[in-house]
């Protein structure tokens, strides 16, 4: 058994295309040089790539701006189109490269002050255009990608649009008006609370942004400055 073993494995080694047995060497060498160099590697067509962020973080007023990487077999050329814009957002196809400047309204939700973040989602689809400038939207090979943008708040200052001073007369009803102003939700609504007004001083809401103070003092409020003849200030 043995003996026969031994017999198989050496036919077997001697048998194979090798330079053990009488096999054929594709590549042939005299002198250590090929007389047939291997052949070149074939080329392979680039496929449809296209690198972006699948999430892009935006600010309110600071502008974004994000190239997108694509490529397509040759001798065809990228050709990448982008839907669903939001305002103000831009796509330079030579360079591609979108950007966008998101307005002050762009991050917030008007009707709910809490919400500091907004979504927005753009779709962009990579094509190949001929050297004809014709861009075949039939191709299998194309790439369509969903990008989620995503605002953020910066919130903005508030303004008090009214005089800073006002006077008023023993007696008499002082009525006062003034409005919250803010970019962020120019039309409110806005809570107003006061500390350190005198009695019978009540804030009343005439808009969701204007409000107005009423204030009617008592005999017993004022007395007079002997040295400069003014009353109390508050």
């Amino acid at each position: 058994m043995k003996v026969l073993l031994s017999i198989v494995f050496l036919s077997l080694l001697f048998g194979c295309d090798s330079e053990f047995g009488g096999g054929t060497d594709p590549y042939p060498a005299v002198g250590g040089k090929r007389l047939n160099p291997y052949e070149p590697t074939a080329d392979v067509r680039k496929p449809f790539t296209m690198i972006v962020p699948k999430t892009i973080k935006l600010i309110e007023g600071r502008e974004t701006s994000i190239k997108i990487l694509a490529t397509v077999p040759a001798p065809g050329q990228p050709d990448i189109k982008i839907e669903n814009l939001p305002a103000g957002a831009s796509f330079d196809k030579k360079k591609m490269i979108f950007t966008w400047r998101p307005s002050f309204f762009d991050g917030n939700d008007l009707n709910d002050p809490t919400i500091k973040v907004q979504t927005y989602e753009i779709r962009i689809l990579l094509y190949s255009r001929n050297i004809l400038g014709e861009t075949d939207i039939t191709s299998q090979d194309a790439i369509d990608k969903t990008v989620v943008l995503k605002v953020h708040d910066l919130p903005m200052h508030f303004d008090i649009d009214g005089g800073k001073r006002a006077s008023v007369l023993e007696g008499s009803v002082l009525k006062y008006k003034f409005k919250i102003e803010n970019q962020d939700y120019p039309k409110g609504p806005f809570q107003v609370s006061t500390e350190g007004f005198p009695a019978n001083t009540f804030v009343k809401k005439v808009t969701e942004n204007e409000f107005q103070i009423t204030y009617a003092p008592g005999y017993q409020h004022v007395k007079i400055n002997e040295s400069t003849g003014c009353g109390n200030t508050w």
